[in-house]
């Protein structure tokens, strides 16, 4: 392995740094290799072999990864998400092996899931096929908040711990989240904020479009339906 490069690194820097660890693995090889597969911490566009968001890593949103292999080596070069190659190594020769339908859960620095289901590998519409699509932030080294997207365009929760708020925190999250909807194919976000949620998604782009009571035990908790339309200008 080699050290991903530190301090807001350029994309000819990780071209460097990937052909280095391509060029081992490769000459390493026993037999002559067929091709490479790049399994990505990320949102992937399998058809263009591309990297849609990486949020640890932002610098390699949209990098055509696929094409950089090829061109470099002159072997096809595949990209999925990590969860879905961890699906088929277990699928040829883990517990999966002879299974028609199971699911791979990976727990690391991040929540991801795959699922074979009736003798096929499940990517889904976009690729968002078993995507648990929860982010985290931390800072210097605490939990300062999450979030989640519900399916491909429901906003469905967003925490910031009290003492990081007024950070950038919620915003960041938010960004997160909203990237995550748009590699998923959504050209629209919805989220049922609170009364005291409504100002910051109203800051954000986000309109009102229905008053809501939610019946929770004894009380009637009121929240507002907001919708936000997505396009380029969230890419970054």
């Amino acid at each position: 392995s080699v050290a991903f490069p530190p301090d807001n690194p350029k994309i000819g820097e990780i071209e460097r740094v990937i052909e280095l660890c391509t060029s081992r693995t490769l000459a390493s090889a026993r037999r002559e290799p067929l091709g490479i597969g790049v399994a990505v911490g990320g949102m992937v566009d399998t058809d263009r072999r591309a990297i849609i968001a990486v949020n640890l890593a932002p610098v390699l949103n949209g990098f055509e990864l696929g094409d950089m292999l090829t061109r470099r080596y002159g072997l096809p070069a595949l990209l999925d998400h990590h969860p879905r190659a961890l699906l088929v190594g277990d699928r040829w020769f883990g517990k999966g092996r002879g299974m028609q339908n199971f699911a791979a859960v990976y727990t690391g620095e991040v929540l991801g899931c795959a699922l074979y289901l009736g003798g096929h590998l499940y990517r889904g519409r976009n690729g968002a096929g078993g995507e648990l699509g929860h982010t985290f932030v931390q800072v210097d080294g605490e939990y300062a908040g999450f979030a989640s997207l519900k399916g491909n365009d429901t906003f469905e929760m967003l925490y910031v711990h009290p003492h990081f708020a007024g950070q950038g925190v919620g915003n960041t999250l938010a960004d997160a989240v909203e990237r995550l909807a748009q590699g998923r194919g959504a050209k629209e976000i919805t989220v049922e904020a609170s009364d005291t949620a409504e100002p910051f998604f109203e800051a954000r782009g986000y309109e009102a479009t229905q008053r809501n009571m939610v019946p929770r035990d004894d009380l009637w908790l009121p929240n507002t339906t907001m919708k936000k339309r997505l396009g380029a200008a969230n890419d970054g």
